[in-house]
């Protein structure tokens, strides 16, 4: 978990209990790291459709040590309706390390969404 927070002071025995949980279900872990054996532009493990025209809200944390920064481009690329923020002072772990931030930018969203239709 050191890798996917930015803050450290987050990392706590509790949190690593709680995620550390389901990573005991048989088979689990490797499913997960299943995951991510797969270049993401590989055409042939394409999990998206080619392009999802719904508008959609790209959260990503600028200190994320789990996705490279340029796997930001391949997350956007075949959204041609999204509208990307980065966040500074966040890892990969956004909807713990700013869920306020997140929930006032999924709320400013969504406003926009349901007024332009």
């Amino acid at each position: 978990l050191c890798q996917a927070f930015h803050n450290d002071l987050l990392v706590t025995s509790e949190r690593v209990a709680r995620y550390r949980l389901p990573l005991l279900v048989e088979g689990l872990p490797d499913a997960y790291h299943g995951l991510f054996e797969v270049h993401p532009r590989d055409p042939a493990h394409q999990v998206l459709p080619k392009t999802i025209e719904t508008p959609s809200l790209v959260v990503w944390g600028a200190q994320d040590r789990v996705l490279l920064p340029d796997h930001e481009g391949v997350w956007c690329h075949d959204l041609p309706n999204h509208h990307r923020v980065n966040l500074e002072n966040v890892g990969h772990m956004v909807p713990e390390e700013a869920p306020e931030v997140l929930a006032e930018l999924a709320q400013d969203f969504w406003a926009v969404v349901t007024n332009s239709h």
